[in-house]
């Protein structure tokens, strides 16, 4: 199978690898969704072209290595990565463009976010608007960075330097330190840090020149 519009890998109590998909190239949605003993998803890199990628609820995904080195899959429309066994993010090195959100929530065993070096914007076009500080579901933020209990760090998106609408990082409640984004001069609504209790020190946004609307830190350590 080499193309596919849609494709669902879900609930699927002994899958190991996804190997079976390694000659796919073209899908518009993968969802690879509720198995319990994945190990890892190598078996996408021969993709060339996708829209939708949802990764969720692998307890036992320790790492995602994707869309690195010569990986043809330079932009996507979202990606989601939560509720995943995953300690590292340090792939997605090619992609260079995600049209709507990237979300990466809920992953409790995740230390650090040291890849996308190759992202240089994310264009959440189809955002709602929302009035400032409402629950955080109502955001149209393009970044999604929530509710990683082990995250230390988020060193990557060292290219990035374009965010629109927003930026949420919230609730990654021991992260010492936010070291990335160094590249990143322009979020066109707001960047929101919130309520992660052991943050002590911020030393990335080192680009930044222009908050559209606000810029909201609150509740850190």
């Amino acid at each position: 199978l080499e193309e596919v519009d849609q494709l669902h890998i879900t609930n699927n109590p002994l899958l190991t690898h996804v190997d079976h998909a390694s000659a796919l190239r073209i899908a518009t949605q993968i969802d690879i969704e509720s198995n319990a003993v994945l190990e890892d998803v190598d078996g996408l890199n021969g993709l060339e072209s996708i829209d939708v990628l949802n990764i969720v609820q692998n307890n036992a995904l320790a790492s995602i290595d994707l869309f690195n080195g010569e990986s043809l899959v330079t932009e996507l429309t979202l990606l989601n990565i939560s509720q995943n066994g995953v300690t590292e993010l340090d792939g997605f090195n090619a992609l260079e463009t995600v049209h709507s959100r990237l979300k990466i929530y809920q992953n409790p065993s995740l230390t650090d976010i040291s890849g996308f070096d190759g992202l240089t914007l994310i264009d959440n076009v189809e955002g709602v608007e929302c009035e400032p500080m409402m629950d955080a579901e109502c955001f149209p933020a393009a970044v999604i960075i929530e509710y990683n209990m082990g995250l230390m760090d988020i060193s990557g998106f060292a290219s990035l330097t374009r965010i629109k609408p927003s930026l949420t990082i919230n609730d990654n409640r021991t992260m010492p330190a936010l070291t990335g984004f160094t590249a990143l001069t322009e979020a066109n609504d707001y960047i929101y840090i919130d309520s992660n209790e052991a943050l002590e020190a911020v030393t990335g946004f080192t680009a930044l020149t222009t908050v559209g609307r606000y810029l909201s830190f609150d509740d850190n350590g």
